[in-house]
């Protein structure tokens, strides 16, 4: 096998080479993976939190349609009252209105008859 001891010291010596590279190999592929740990950690808790918004923001989203809604329901309450009172001030009007014409059209009469009468007087007199 070995021709003397000197090629056995030299064969343990790249043996321990080796194994002194491995053991180092060994340490950076473990530092690699407590990164890679570290990260995947990091990424969780961030990955969490962008849930957390994602929901907070679903949910606001969902309170700022509903309020919206509320708004146009309530807009339209209003819109329908002040349709109504519209109405109701048309209507009175109209009806204010209708009797105005009535004494305009008896005062218009009663001009006419005066006026036929001056007349019919200024032929009599």
């Amino acid at each position: 096998m070995f021709q003397n001891v000197e090629d056995l010291k030299n064969e343990i010596e790249v043996f321990r080479n080796n194994m002194n590279r491995s053991n180092g190999s060994i340490a950076l592929v473990s530092e690699a993976i407590e990164k890679l740990n570290s990260n995947l950690y990091t990424l969780k808790q961030i990955s969490e939190k962008l849930d957390l918004s994602k929901n907070e923001l679903e949910s606001k989203i969902c309170a700022l349609e509903s309020n919206q809604k509320n708004i146009e329901a309530e807009m339209i309450n209003k819109i329908n009252g002040l349709n109504s009172e519209i109405k109701v001030s048309v209507d009175s009007l109209r009806q204010h209105m209708q009797s105005q014409l009535k004494t305009i059209k008896i005062l218009g009469g009663i001009i006419i008859a005066l006026l036929v009468l001056s007349v019919v007087l200024s032929f009599i007199i």
